[in-house]
């Protein structure tokens, strides 16, 4: 039965945003460095990674691939660094919420590089994001503790690397 679960892809989607969703709290629960914690995670990912392109026996795609993957791990490598940091100031809560403004960032990148044209949604969805977080940080920044303020900075950074 649970050889027939994990061909589903539906089940598949859900068994991994369920567990990457618990990523924050384990690595403020860990009680290492965030180095250390976003080291161990691209080791692992990276490892895994491989192992699936060994077992599947699937052609990367030459020197343009290598090239490209370097880059995205590199971005990766900082979106982690960034995140786990932020977690450790702030909370994973919180961290967790500045990291997915990424999705603003892309759809900026969308407008900036490729000419899109958004949606009247996402042109209501980004105000109301950004007035959230006014509300979430107030409008005294300079009153938060310098820490705080760092591990928003380091949220914002995130969702830059994520995107």
């Amino acid at each position: 039965m649970f050889n027939v679960a994990l061909r589903n892809p539906h089940f598949r989607l859900f068994a991994g945003a369920f567990l990457i969703s618990f990523s924050p709290v384990f690595v403020r629960l860990v009680g290492v460095s965030a180095t250390t914690s976003a080291f161990y995670r691209c080791l692992f990912g990276g490892l895994t990674l491989a192992i699936y392109l060994g077992v599947t026996r699937r052609r990367t795609g030459g020197f343009r691939f290598g090239a490209a993957l370097a880059g995205a791990a590199a971005f990766f490598a900082l979106d982690l660094w960034f995140w786990h940091r932020s977690i450790l100031l702030i909370g994973p809560g919180l961290s967790t919420l500045l990291a997915n403004l990424q999705v603003f960032f892309m759809i900026g990148a969308g407008i900036l590089l490729l000419r899109e044209r958004p949606s009247l949604t996402q042109w209501l969805a980004a105000p109301l994001a950004f007035a959230g977080l006014v509300m979430i940080f107030g409008r005294d920044w300079f009153a938060l503790d310098d820490g705080f303020r760092r591990g928003v900075v380091l949220g914002i950074l995130t969702a830059l690397s994520y995107a």
